[in-house]
């Protein structure tokens, strides 16, 4: 399967749109702040996993291997892998509360255009529009 950039990154995908949407000054000042903090936040979030699939690793290959630690390493790489999605979510709950009800009207018109969409999931709507309602 292939995911459109605009099922990845929703922001980016106003910002790109920003004419047909009618986004002020404001807005996209907002938008790309939004945009840029959570980037930062997933260039932290996975440069702390791979450390911890590193040590996950190191663990794994330890005779015995420690079970209670690798059960404790697994949880800090699922919380990590949550807090992300988690802080995505936030972030594009803040981008949509940039919106106004004209914009988002324009942009569910703009979901609607397949051509504007790109390659989805085969047979499958958009996944990040349902997060956007």
């Amino acid at each position: 399967f292939e995911i459109s950039l605009e099922d990845r990154a929703p922001i980016s995908m106003m910002l790109r749109n920003r004419e047909r949407l009618g986004l002020t000054a404001d807005q996209v000042n907002q938008l790309e702040q939004l945009r840029n903090d959570f980037a930062k936040e997933t260039i932290r979030s996975e440069a702390s996993l791979r450390i911890a699939e590193l040590d996950l690793t190191s663990l794994l290959e330890a005779q015995p291997v420690d079970m209670p630690r690798v059960e404790a390493k697994v949880r800090d790489i699922e919380r990590i892998r949550a807090d992300l999605r988690i802080a995505r979510v936030r972030s594009i709950e803040k981008g949509k509360a940039q919106l106004s009800a004209e914009q988002r009207r324009k942009l569910q018109e703009l979901e609607a255009d397949r051509d504007f969409a790109g390659i989805r999931f085969k047979n499958e709507p958009s996944t990040w529009f349902k997060e956007l309602r």
